[in-house]
């Protein structure tokens, strides 16, 4: 079915969104004044070290970190997860 396409093609893994997410945080966090600290306090986690995990790949981004990320760091979901952008668009 399609929903199993779509689903297989965003369970992939997401080492490219991991890598994009990454790359953004460096280019964008100085200019929008973005710690991991206050990405700790958003997500509501304990250890800024889990915020650390998540941007070197070491923890698995899923769909809502991806959008926390997205919403602090004020790019487009697509642009961390075009997979994930693709599976809420044909949610939509």
């Amino acid at each position: 079915t399609n929903a199993k396409k779509i689903w297989g093609e965003y369970l992939d893994g997401g080492k490219g969104d991991q890598q994009r997410l990454k790359d953004i945080w460096e280019n964008n966090k100085d200019k929008i004044g973005l710690t991991q600290n206050i990405v700790k306090d958003t997500m509501q986690i304990k250890a800024v070290s889990a915020v650390n995990h998540y941007l070197n790949g070491r923890i698995p981004l899923n769909l809502e970190i991806i959008i926390v990320f997205a919403l602090l760091l004020d790019v487009d979901i697509g642009e961390i997860s075009p997979k994930s952008k693709n599976l809420i668009k044909n949610l939509m």
